[in-house]
């Protein structure tokens, strides 16, 4: 995982490289343990007031903007619908996570929301 994210070489004091590559979004949004860890924070913050914008706040350490919680709202109604409507889950669990998903629509949705967040630049690019 971290060859896929410019692992830094011990040995050597310069400058690190910087790439921002599909390989490296693809291994976040794959990964067991950013799926375990989006699982255990979305489980952890459901109960809150303003779901979305603990989440922002926990995730990437700032407060959503007017726009984002907009835009997280309708992703968290329109992934709950569409949970409801499929009895199957529309992207089969796999790989290493080892914490199954909420059966409940909504919870799945707070879930991926979580997801989405651990793979929002904010959160892999340290400013």
């Amino acid at each position: 995982m971290l060859e896929v994210f410019d692992v830094a070489d011990p040995n050597a004091c310069y400058r690190r490289k910087e790439s921002v590559v599909p390989a490296q979004s693809l291994a976040m949004m794959n990964s067991g343990l950013i799926q375990d860890t989006a699982r255990l924070v979305a489980r952890r913050l459901a109960a809150e007031h303003d779901f979305v914008a603990a989440g922002v706040e926990t995730v990437l350490a700032r407060e959503p903007s007017a726009a984002e919680v907009q835009r997280c709202e309708k992703f968290l109604e329109d992934q709950s619908r569409q949970l409801q409507q499929n009895l199957e889950p529309l992207f089969p669990d796999g790989g290493s996570a080892t914490l199954q998903p909420s059966v409940e629509p909504a919870m799945r949705a707070k879930e991926n929301l979580i997801h989405v967040l651990l793979m929002h630049n904010d959160f892999v690019t340290i400013r």
